[in-house]
This record gives structure tokens, C-alpha cells and sequence, in this order.
């Protein structure tokens, strides 16, 4: 299409509407066809074109960076998600423009951060460990003091199992911000669960090795507390079936006489 041209689009009414809205607007009918008539009134440059100007495309990643947080903001973190990823892809190009002097750079890593960050939290809201790791790390390669990177990090790897990494992760965070509040409670969090872990694994050990290693003790210890003078000592059995041959033959030979 030209400027000012017009079209028709014809489509069903099930796609008429954005289903990230939470209500479905009343003016749209259950069923059938709509008809739309578009007329192309301006053209923009896109913010992947890199002789479009620098302030130009920051204030699009902005504005996407926006969209994405109000999809955060509605719990719909698959969209939040995406809208990040498409604002991280402008900012990645503008990374590796040469002319772009050192302030506008330091703006671009510092957006790029937040963004990571974001990725990373919706991914921590769906489950995604490892995703969620992965933005992380990419925002370490840009700013590896951020303390929400790596009190993210710290929390994805400890959900992957990975509890002795996280509180490597944490205790950096909680030494560049003593005063971090948030990162205190997880670096707790963590350390009790290793510790109740280990507890558990310690406690494990001992039903499976202690019981043998107490019968094996009580074996050891019971010839012992045998006395010469016990029932099961072979001198009083034999002392005993020599007395009682000795009262045999006497009684023998009592009888005789």
C-alpha cells in the first residue's frame, strides 16, 4: 500500500479482538463476519533500521518495554515475555552501532538490563528455571553488580536444585546491597533448605548404617559379659558332666555293697 491508500479486511469476529483484554468488548457480535476499511495515513521508518535516528528507536523500545509491563502487570506472562524479547532485539542492534557515543550506549545497556530482568521475572512466573537463568546471565554480560539480576538468578537456580550456587549468587548481592531486604529473606530461605537437606540426608544415613552398626556393637560386646562362671562357658559344662558321672558311679557302688 501508498500512503493514503485504502483497503477492506473481512475476518471473523473471533479475531477481532485482542484476548489479552480481560473483558471482550460489548460491541462486538457473538458470531458472524465484520468488515474493516483501513486507509494507510503514514509511514514510519521500523526501529530495526539502524539509519533510523538512535533517540528515535529508544523511545520505541520504551514504549515496548511499557507494553510488556502492562502484560506483566495482567498476569499474562507469555506476552510480557515476547514484547520484552522484541525491545531487547532493537537495543542488541544498538549495541553494535559504532556511532553511537558513550552516553547513548550506557542508556541502550542500562534499558537492556531492565529489560533481561523483566524477561527473567515473567519466566520465574511461568516455571522456567532455566530460561529465566539464561536472562539473567545475558544481563550479567552487560552489568554484573545488578542486584534484581542476581537476586533472580539466585532464586532460578535454587528452584533448579542448584542451592549451592544460589547462595554464591545471593551472598554477592546481599555484599553490593547489605540493605536489600528481598535478598536477605531468599539468601535465608535457601541456606534452611540446604540445612534441612542435610538433616534429612544425616538422618537417612542413620537408619540405613546406624541399626547395623549398633547390633554389630551389642555382638561384639556380648562374649564379654560372659563370665567364666556362665552356663554357656565349655568349663562349666564340662565340670558339670564330670560331677554328675562322679554321683552316678557312686550310687553304683553304694547299691553294690
Amino acid at each position: 500500500m501508498q500512503k493514503g491508500e485504502s483497503c477492506m479486511v473481512v475476518a471473523d469476529v473471533k479475531y477481532c479482538w485482542n484476548k489479552n483484554d480481560q473483558t471482550r468488548p460489548s460491541s462486538l457480535p457473538q458470531s458472524g463476519t465484520l468488515t474493516y476499511t483501513i486507509q494507510l495515513t503514514t509511514v514510519e521508518d521500523g526501529p530495526y533500521n539502524t539509519s533510523v535516528n538512535i533517540e528515535h528507536r529508544l523511545k520505541w523500545a520504551e514504549n515496548k518495554k511499557q507494553q510488556g509491563n502492562s502484560f506483566y502487570g495482567r498476569k499474562n506472562f507469555l506476552s510480557s515475555v515476547v514484547s520484552y524479547k522484541k525491545c531487547l532485539a532493537v537495543l542488541k542492534q544498538a549495541l553494535h552501532q559504532e556511532n553511537i557515543d558513550e552516553k547513548v550506549q550506557a542508556r541502550v545497556r542500562e534499558l537492556a538490563v531492565k529489560c533481561y530482568n523483566n524477561v527473567a521475572a515473567s519466566h520465574l512466573q511461568l516455571a522456567e528455571w532455566g530460561r529465566a537463568v539464561t536472562a539473567c546471565t545475558d544481563a550479567e554480560a552487560l552489568d554484573s553488580n545488578n542486584v534484581k539480576t542476581l537476586l533472580r538468578k539466585g532464586k532460578a537456580l535454587s528452584q533448579l536444585g542448584k542451592d549451592a550456587d544460589a547462595v554464591g549468587v545471593l551472598k554477592k548481592a546481599a555484599k553490593i546491597d547489605p540493605n536489600a531486604k528481598d535478598v536477605q529473606s531468599e539468601l535465608v530461605r535457601v541456606t534452611k533448605k540446604m540445612t534441612a537437606q542435610k538433616d534429612a540426608q544425616k538422618k537417612m544415613c542413620e537408619r540405613m548404617f546406624g541399626g547395623g552398626q549398633t547390633n554389630k556393637k551389642v555382638e561384639e560386646e556380648e562374649p564379654s559379659s560372659s563370665s567364666i562362671f556362665s552356663w554357656k562357658s565349655p568349663f562349666v559344662y564340662g565340670s558339670s558332666a564330670m560331677m554328675l558321672a562322679a554321683v552316678i558311679i557312686g550310687l553304683f557302688m553304694y547299691q553294690k555293697q
